[in-house]
């Protein structure tokens, strides 16, 4: 299953990797491992990212471009 999921991430970055402003909504975070790819494409594309978690991740980043939502 992991592997599998690994996947779908390649290929989501992949489709979306130059999009200009990205506006990305993110359910889930986690580790952070996405989060900080999102941050990545945000920082080139000049996009901003929102992810929600039921428990507090605010510390996964500092990037002005994301905002933690719980």
């Amino acid at each position: 299953m992991e592997d599998y999921i690994e996947k779908i991430e390649v290929n989501l970055f992949e489709l979306i990797k130059n999009i200009n402003n990205p506006s990305i909504l993110e359910f889930g975070v986690q580790n952070g491992a996405s989060t900080i790819r999102f941050l990545d494409l945000c920082n080139q594309n000049n996009g901003y990212l929102y992810s929600v978690d039921i428990d507090d991740c605010s510390k996964v980043s500092d990037d002005k471009r994301w905002r933690f939502i719980k």
